[in-house]
């Protein structure tokens, strides 16, 4: 008998299992626009954050961003970014990650 969080899907009427595999699926679909809000929203600025310093760029080698930032203090930082798995090449998401990466912060898992 399989059991979550302490209740008995078999003992669920054909009824209540339609309506709990309803609100699982509305759950996901909520879950992942928050992702996709919090995702787009890291992108923007950290994008926003690189468009803004004196002393950074990028190049493009295929689908890899390569960014470079100069600080005086701390001289030359440069990271590299490139898709993995499935993503495919976005310009703004690799400016972004590759800057985080320049300057020290960490990539967070829904990016």
């Amino acid at each position: 008998m399989k059991t979550v969080n302490s209740f008995a899907l078999s003992k669920l009427t054909d009824s209540d299992l339609s309506k709990l595999l309803l609100e699982c699926g509305m759950e996901q679909a909520r879950r992942e626009e928050a992702r996709r809000t919090r995702r787009k929203t890291w992108i923007h600025e950290y994008q926003s954050a690189f468009l803004r310093h004196p002393n950074a760029t990028y190049k493009v080698l295929g689908e890899t961003v390569v960014v470079s930032v100069y600080d005086r203090y701390t001289g030359i930082h440069m990271s590299a970014t490139t898709p993995h798995g499935e993503d495919k090449f976005e310009l703004s998401t690799g400016i972004a990650v590759a800057f985080a990466k320049a300057v020290g912060e960490r990539i967070p898992d829904f990016v």
